[in-house]
């Protein structure tokens, strides 16, 4: 099937997905559209003399291995030079109501190169069956307010299988496009996003891609930014005024990348009532991957010894049985880390109050009386029971 076909259906996707309403309101002037002032500019990418949702399909095939766009098209988004960023204008703007395309000559919005950095990772598949995901991070300095990541997927065969790629930032939504050729995919994933949206500074997980493989004999699964086509570079767009930039990328294998456990993941104290607080336990924050820094938030009842660190760290936990009654409490501690795979992770406590009983209590009533003494004479001559007066626990039989 041909890449125009294909990204055909992907169009109609995304009508369902995210402006079926709009694409209904607005297919009529668009129409019109097609036959007015912009027929036979640039916006007609694939040269056919209007201006329509045809052009965006035509786009997005050519970026999987497509026809090529017909010189002097496709450059309309007020930045120099054709590529993925371009597409991504034409989407905003039939789909979401964005600026109206352009032609050049444009004034200068030049791609520079940021300190950011794009972790994409690469992994060992080990043979037999199963599934699995990879995180691509984003570690950015600035807000990003929109977003093109176009990539290629390599190291997939006869059993090895790319499933999907799950945006995960914030941005209010986004879509998917890709092309599998050869052992390799190519991939698109952008973002529709609204005026308040944008990724926040710091250590992100962008996306998580799901693989499968069945009878696989093993290999490697790694994901790049090498070009399909010249132009597909990776692009992301910050902040209100659409500046570019293209952030670092790093190819790491996926265990590398932080990915967050608690242990044990349930601490169980049981005391009774108006006694001392019990002693401490611990559970610990661990990375398999590279270190990272957490923060936790705990129930008020419940007293830690730090709610902040580094993967690694072993936390003590100890209840504050002030104010309680008897029962059974339980709270959950929430440790999270932003980047960090896995995240955030839920610690529970449960704290079990008894009642104070009598050493002499022997049928547990809270008072030791005659009713005590018949209760022992019946367990040491009768065979009778009688309770534990220190924990409660009843019957005890001789």
């Amino acid at each position: 099937m041909s890449a125009t076909c294909t990204a055909e259906r992907y169009i109609k996707q995304i009508e369902e997905a995210f402006m079926l309403r709009m694409l209904l309101t607005l297919l009529t002037p668009m129409l019109i559209f097609a036959s007015g002032a912009y027929a036979q500019t640039c916006a007609d990418a694939n040269g056919d003399g209007s201006v329509d949702i045809s052009d965006v399909v035509y786009m997005m095939a050519e970026h999987v291995g497509g026809q090529p766009i017909p010189a002097g098209k496709g450059d309309i988004d007020y930045r120099q030079g054709y590529n993925a960023g371009d597409m991504r204008f034409f989407i905003d703007y039939i789909f979401a109501g964005g600026p109206a395309p352009g032609c050049p000559p444009f004034s200068s919005y030049s791609l520079v190169n940021t300190d950011d950095s794009l972790i994409l990772p690469s992994y060992v598949v080990p043979a037999g069956s199963g599934q699995f995901a990879l995180p691509i991070y984003l570690i950015n300095h600035a807000k990003v307010s929109d977003m093109v990541l176009p990539m290629r997927v390599d190291g997939l065969g006869s059993t090895i299988f790319f499933d999907s790629l799950q945006i995960e930032s914030s941005l209010n939504s986004s879509a998917v496009r890709a092309e599998s050729v050869n052992g390799s995919t190519g991939v698109i994933a952008f973002s529709i996003i609204g005026q308040t949206e944008y990724i926040v500074s710091g250590v992100n997980i962008l996306a998580l891609a799901f693989f499968h493989y069945t009878s696989s004999l093993g290999g490697t699964i790694s994901m790049d930014t090498i070009t399909i086509r010249s132009h597909t570079f990776l692009n992301y767009v910050y902040g209100p005024s659409y500046a570019v930039g293209i952030p670092k990328v790093v190819v790491a294998a996926a265990a590398t990348i932080p990915n967050m456990t608690v242990q044990p993941d349930t601490l169980a104290f049981e005391i009774p009532v108006s006694s001392a607080d019990p002693d401490p336990q611990q559970f610990s924050i661990q990375s398999s991957g590279e270190p990272f820094n957490w923060t936790l938030t705990a129930p008020s009842w419940v007293n830690v010894d730090a709610t902040s660190g580094v993967s690694g760290q072993n936390i003590s936990v100890t209840p504050n049985t002030t104010g309680l009654f008897i029962g059974v409490y339980y709270g959950d501690i929430i440790v999270s880390s932003t980047g960090a795979l896995g995240s955030p992770q839920r610690v529970v406590v449960k704290l079990t109050l008894k009642q104070q009983f009598l050493s002499l209590d022997a049928n547990c009533d809270g008072v030791f009386n005659i009713a005590d003494i018949v209760a022992q004479i019946n367990y040491l001559f009768r065979g009778g029971s009688v309770c534990n007066p220190c924990t409660g626990e009843w019957p005890k039989g001789k």
